[in-house]
């Protein structure tokens, strides 16, 4: 009787070993497809476009990658011309936005949203001009609602030409070191790292 049920016992076993053996060869192929669509969504990108509609080459880049990438209206038809090889989608996507001299904007709170614009081009020449001066006339040209701390002071010497607003502030107000954040409801705030540290600083309270 026990040599019987230790023959059941090991026919169990063996039974058992077979069909997991069997559940793991059909789940392999599973598992590397897997793999494979993770690697492609965040994958490198090869292309070679010439003239083609911004929304096309966006829409490639797109399929690359789980983060939702929307291009604005007025950007859908710029050409680009331009040969990447084997190139980190978020690279290629930066290099593309610079070609059709756009710009990506995101939000920390949505991390993954991408937002790709066409902001108006601005040209002028300040020479030992007051930066809250010059943050008004990029305000007043791009039609942007930007809030100045008082600690922005400062002069600036400065020429740009045909550059996007937003690419233009940035340099203007980091010439003195300050520095561009975006507030809720598209409101752009001019301020210096200290006083933003200090605003996002972190306080830590014990409950007991």
């Amino acid at each position: 009787m026990r040599s019987e049920r230790r023959r059941g016992a090991w026919r169990d076993i063996a039974t058992a070993a077979a069909c997991l053996a069997v559940m793991l060869v059909a789940v392999a192929p599973a598992v590397a497809q897997t793999r494979d669509i993770m690697a492609g969504e965040g994958g490198d990108i090869t292309f070679d476009v010439k003239d083609r509609p911004l929304k096309d080459v966006i829409e490639s880049i797109r399929d690359k990658t789980d983060v939702n990438i929307i291009l604005a209206a007025d950007a859908e038809q710029e050409k680009v011309t331009i040969r990447v090889k084997d190139l980190n989608w978020l690279k290629a996507l930066e290099l593309v936005a610079e070609k059709a001299e756009c710009l990506l904007v995101t939000d920390p709170e949505v991390p993954n949203l991408i937002k790709v614009e066409k902001p108006p081009q601005v040209s002028f020449d300040f020479q030992d001009a007051d930066i809250r001066k010059v943050i008004s006339v990029i305000a007043a040209y791009s039609g942007a609602n930007i809030v100045v701390g008082q600690e922005v002071q400062g002069t600036v010497t400065v020429r740009l030409n045909r550059v996007p607003w937003r690419a233009a502030l940035d340099t203007v107000v980091k010439t003195l070191g300050f520095v561009v954040v975006e507030d809720d409801r598209d409101i752009l705030r001019v301020t210096d790292l200290t006083r933003l540290q200090e605003q996002l600083e972190t306080r830590v309270y014990s409950f007991k």
